[in-house]
């Protein structure tokens, strides 16, 4: 949008000189410039917002599930402790595996509204 507004106003500048308005286009650009950075803004905090939930996502739950199931399989003998570190990837890894479509999702439809965003502007 903020483009077609330029290339417009570009051709249209001798007109606006004729017209005097100057003043009211100032005012029009000033209020576009405002609302492009509003955005700007608001899509920056929703990229932080989601940034941090997925920490979140990872550091809050995902992690101390696989602890938590560490330990009841090393409870019930079912692996030893030097198996932790192999177990403890193949769990990591089996989540990522499975949760990989859902955030292979998430992104195609992350990308797809930053288009929309980007032709709206």
């Amino acid at each position: 949008r903020r483009s077609r507004v330029e290339a417009h106003d570009a051709a249209k500048a001798d007109s606006i000189e004729l017209a005097r308005a100057g003043a009211w286009t100032d005012t029009q650009w000033r209020e576009l410039s405002e609302e492009v950075e509003r955005l700007a803004y608001r899509q920056t905090a929703l990229v932080t917002v989601r940034r941090y939930v997925r920490w979140l996502y990872w550091s809050d739950f995902l992690t101390p599930a696989i602890e938590v199931t560490l330990a009841v399989l090393l409870e019930r003998r079912v692996i030893e402790a030097a198996d932790l570190w192999v177990v403890s990837r193949t769990l990591e890894d089996a989540l990522d595996l499975l949760l990989t479509r859902s955030r292979a999702e998430a992104e195609l439809a992350a990308l797809a509204a930053d288009v929309a965003k980007l032709t709206q502007l």
